[in-house]
């Protein structure tokens, strides 16, 4: 891997162009767009401090009665770019004031014509919470505080949709793959309803069914398209399956103890294919339902403290010590693990809150060849199950374990489809470091072989002062972006001819 040198950014402010060649960042009130290739930056805009009309009258408000709204009564003093974003096409670029109750969209491109391009939105007394690109990359959405609406502002037209009560303003909505529909939960009159909006038609209502959740917890729309996964909050381990017009196709309960314990559904991930969904809850199985069983659970995973001595896992440990070792400029592969092996687990404290255990991530690899899986009774652990092609048998196991010396807390899979380079990039806790895996030299062989290992390396970023916090693949899956806390810096794949 090649790095580049560190810039600043706030609050992890930071995102790849659809085509990967740019990238936007932000501070406080600036917006600064650079190249991919050398952080070279080409355009930059300082926005505009002052807040809404609207957060200048309830901040009076607020100064003349207790009651006031205290989100936006300290706007002015809070109030910083709170999100940013890119358009479909990559156009245009968003900054989102969630605190001042703006969003600024300007062209990204150059040009005395595209330069002077800009439209500014200005919530209401509703306040804002945050702000998106609609799929079309020429309208935005727009969520206000207290669920109160969810608000589509299109430049293309100058139309405004409002869409009331929204349930969540971070969760519980999706678009099609095809950006034609939005699924989006809704709850009035103390009951959850799942609306589908026709984006073509200017987010009409084409379709409101009632959910048979009591509280809904989130959804996630399959990639085909064709059915949504909705499911209670964390008091009631209960999934539905259910149609895009609202039809109930299957109600998944598993069976143990933590059915009846209050503690429901963490994780969800659909299969590539849509065929499969990845259940984790707050224990340390994960469920798959198959659409060829009517959704019925299929098999079930183990993310286990125990590997026997002929389970046939690869497992991978981080060489002790090896950043020091190689003064924070080392790359290293992992050494292998010898089984049996134990790993290292926490025992769930009930009095603790938030509960620390179970799965904490799910995720599928775009071929749907892997799925990985976090937890938190293993946290220095990371868990890779195989799922095997159309050709084989049913069968998915343990494949790969990855165990490190400290807690793992993200996991990303390199976009697809991509040919040669590394698959999955792993962050832990308190390294300047991104950890590497690899199924490349599996490949070499036959499909069907059972001696595939992979390769798993540990690249410490080279700077003394950084501290790994969130991974970012570019669209084209050449490159990432490493996020500290204040500072980012992009790492690229170094192909041997390049070395």
């Amino acid at each position: 891997m090649d790095f580049t040198d560190l810039y600043k950014h706030a609050s992890q402010l930071c995102a790849f162009s659809p085509s990967g060649s740019q990238i936007l960042t932000a501070t406080y009130d600036r917006l600064i767009i650079r190249l991919a290739s050398t952080l070279q930056i080409t355009r930059t805009w300082e926005i505009d401090p002052a807040p809404s009309a609207s957060s200048l009258i309830l901040k009076a408000k607020s100064g003349t009665t207790a009651r006031g709204n205290s989100t936006a009564g300290n706007a002015a003093r809070t109030g910083g770019i709170t999100g940013i974003g890119w358009s479909a096409d990559g156009e245009y670029v968003l900054a989102c004031l969630a605190g001042r109750g703006i969003v600024e969209v300007r062209s990204a491109q150059d040009g005395d014509e595209e330069e002077s391009w800009e439209a500014k939105v200005e919530a209401g007394v509703e306040g804002l919470v945050k702000s998106e690109w609609a799929p079309d990359g020429r309208s935005i959405v727009c969520w206000s505080e207290w669920g109160l609406r969810l608000t589509v502002h299109s430049f293309a037209t100058g139309h405004s949709t409002v869409i009331p009560q929204p349930t969540h303003p971070d969760r519980a909505y999706a678009f099609s793959r095809d950006g034609r529909w939005l699924a989006l939960a809704t709850r009035k009159g103390g009951k959850d309803f799942l609306n589908v909006h026709d984006v073509l038609e200017k987010y009409a209502l084409v379709r409101q069914s009632p959910l048979p959740t009591s509280s809904i917890g989130d959804l996630n729309l399959s990639p085909d398209g064709l059915y949504v996964a909705v499911w209670e909050s964390i008091l009631d381990y209960k999934l539905y399956i259910l149609t895009l017009d609202g039809r109930l196709q299957a109600t998944f309960t598993p069976s143990g103890p933590y059915a009846d314990t209050g503690l429901g559904v963490r994780c969800v991930s659909w299969h590539p294919n849509s065929g499969f969904l990845a259940v984790g809850g707050w224990d340390d199985k994960i469920h798959i339902l198959a659409k060829l069983a009517d959704w019925k659970s299929v098999a079930t995973l183990e993310m286990s403290t125990k590997l026997g001595a002929d389970c046939g896992v690869n497992a991978w440990r981080e060489p002790s010590g090896w950043l020091e070792a190689t003064m924070h400029r080392g790359f290293v592969q992992y050494t292998p693990a010898h089984l049996p092996l134990t790993l290292p687990s926490i025992r769930p404290d009930p009095a603790r809150v938030p509960l620390r255990n179970g799965a904490t991530q799910l995720g599928f690899s775009p071929c749907g060849r892997y799925l990985l899986g976090r937890s938190d009774g293993t946290p220095n652990a990371l868990h890779v199950f195989s799922f095997p092609p159309p050709t084989l048998p049913f069968f998915p196991q343990l494949h790969t374990v990855l165990l490190h010396e400290t807690r793992v807390f993200t996991a990303r899979w390199k976009p697809w489809p991509q040919a040669g380079g590394y698959r999955l990039a792993v962050g832990c806790e308190g390294k300047g470091a991104v950890y590497l895996w690899s199924d490349d030299n599996e490949w070499e062989g036959e499909e069907e072989s059972e001696t595939r290992q992979g390769m798993a390396d540990c690249c410490s970023v080279p700077a003394r002062k950084f501290e790994l916090k969130e991974i970012a693949w570019s669209p084209d899956g050449n490159g990432m972006l490493l996020f500290d806390k204040d500072t980012f810096c992009c790492a690229f794949e170094v192909s041997p001819e390049q070395s």
